[in-house]
Parts: C-alpha cells; sequence; structure tokens
C-alpha cells in the first residue's frame, strides 16, 4: 500500500471509529427516562430539560435520536465503502 493511500485509509479508520463511538453511546441512552438538551455558544449555556411522560421526550426519543443514530449509521457505511474501495 502507497503512503497515501495509508494516510487516506487511516483517516477513515479514525472517522469509522469516532462514529462507532458516537453510535454506541446514543445507543446506551436510548433507555433512559429524562433528558436534558444542552447548547453552549460564546460561552452562553441553555438547557432545555425533557421529562419522562412528556411528549417533547417521546418525540426526542422515538424520532429525533432513532433518526440521528440511523443518519450516523448512513454515514459508517459510507465510510466503510470509501475503505473498501482502497484495497
Amino acid at each position: 500500500m502507497k503512503r497515501e493511500t495509508a494516510d487516506i485509509a487511516s483517516a477513515i479508520i479514525d472517522r469509522i471509529n469516532k462514529l462507532e463511538k458516537t453510535i454506541l453511546q446514543l445507543q446506551n441512552i436510548t433507555n433512559y427516562s429524562d433528558y436534558s438538551i444542552v447548547a453552549e455558544k460564546f460561552g452562553f449555556r441553555d438547557e432545555v430539560k425533557l421529562a419522562s411522560g412528556t411528549i417533547s421526550n417521546a418525540v426526542f426519543t422515538q424520532d429525533i435520536l432513532e433518526y440521528f443514530i440511523n443518519t450516523l449509521n448512513l454515514e459508517l457505511e459510507e465510510e466503510e465503502k470509501k475503505l473498501d474501495e482502497l484495497n
């Protein structure tokens, strides 16, 4: 394998590892009962709490969180295809 190809493969593998870690972390929290969404900008922090049994909590877990995980899985598949194409 050429050095240039190895560098590209290394970057792809790094991205795959980060995606897998994030997906696993998100999957681990899907069964939690309460959530907090925290946003930060220029040192300011805002937080929204989603209590169990509320519509916002249900929408977050069933729609938003699941959509996010699925989107990351698609990105993971694309990165794996890129890595396969290098061989």
